[in-house]
């Protein structure tokens, strides 16, 4: 079987399920479990909660060795994390917090480690990883992000911002946040289902004084239409050109995780090209899935990363 075949999925979300799947699976019914997860040479234990079956389905697969979800954004993590002195690592969406634990597990839980979670039920699962660990330096922090102070709303996955009544709660920003508890990060990943524009949009100062990296999640426009008001790809683009990042597209974010794949970057590196003004109408053209960005201070990528490597799918030699 081709390669192509074996490692890419063209679904809007991982393992085959839509974004309404994702959406909805809070009311889908599965166990609540902990599983034994590792990469590479990171091990550790994540707790799931019930009734959360996409979160349950993506990490039974990992465990028992058939793909690691969301492989291309967590190599991409380890080769900074390991370049990183006193990253001050923030898991911003964390959900489960398999990015989080994953982070604090390769540290040694030397150095301090930071998961932020809108919903306080997967907060609570993350803290119980957390003690099954013994990670002392992972902090949870159950807020809800925004580019402002203003009233919003957990539902599940998402946040509906400027929510009354019944669960509601005040929304800051990233910059507030990180300012009241003391936390300087150089490297910050975010995944908000469509929030990012928000979130990105309301931490100037943290690009401005400490952050060194961004490993960004960009979702489809309707999700950016819903929770960023309106903002589009292009906007974000833009606001991270204007605060002096460079903007790099990275390959294969929703590739299959498999063994292929691991030993291909570990072999050949990433694929990746600059986004500017003068290409990303062409980068972005046709991919109504999510994107991972690398958003940077610096020029290049390939200090950190390498060079960048042929696509696998594109590859003859790998076919």
């Amino acid at each position: 079987m081709r390669l192509l075949r074996r490692l890419y999925n063209r679904a809007t979300a991982p393992f085959g399920l839509t974004a309404d799947d994702l959406r909805g699976a809070v009311a889908t019914v599965s166990p609540a479990a902990t599983f034994d997860l590792s990469y590479r040479d990171v091990a550790f234990k994540l707790h799931v909660q019930k009734d959360l079956a996409w979160m349950y389905r993506v990490c039974a697969r990992w465990a028992a060795g058939e793909e690691v979800y969301e492989l291309v954004m967590l190599d991409c993590l380890t080769r900074l994390l390991r370049r990183a002195e006193h990253a001050d690592f923030i898991d911003v969406g964390a959900c489960m917090g398999h990015y989080a634990c994953y982070a604090a597990a390769l540290l040694g839980d030397r150095e301090a480690t930071f998961a932020v979670e809108s919903n306080a039920a997967y907060c609570t699962a993350l803290e119980h990883s957390a003690r099954l660990n013994g990670f002392h330096r992972l902090r949870v922090l159950n807020a809800v992000l925004s580019d402002r102070s203003e009233s919003a709303r957990a539902d599940g996955l998402t946040v509906t911002y400027g929510a009354d009544g019944g669960g509601s709660v005040a929304a800051l920003t990233l910059d507030a946040l990180c300012e009241r508890e003391g936390i300087r990060p150089r490297l910050v990943k975010i995944d908000v289902h469509g929030a990012e524009g928000k979130v990105v949009a309301g931490m100037p100062r943290l690009m401005a004084e400490s952050v060194e990296f961004i490993l960004l999640e960009v979702h489809p426009q309707p999700d950016l239409t819903r929770y960023s008001g309106g903002m589009t790809r292009i906007d974000i683009l833009d606001l991270m050109a204007a605060r002096g990042y460079s903007v790099f597209y990275i390959a294969g974010h929703r590739y299959k995780g498999t063994a292929e794949l691991a030993a291909h970057l570990a072999a050949s590196g990433f694929t990746y090209r600059r986004v500017d003004a003068t290409n990303r109408d062409l980068v972005l053209l046709d991919r109504p899935e999510d994107i991972f960005l690398v958003c940077t201070r610096h020029p290049d990528l390939a200090p950190f990363l390498g060079p960048s490597a042929p696509d696998p799918c594109l590859d003859r030699s790998m076919m």
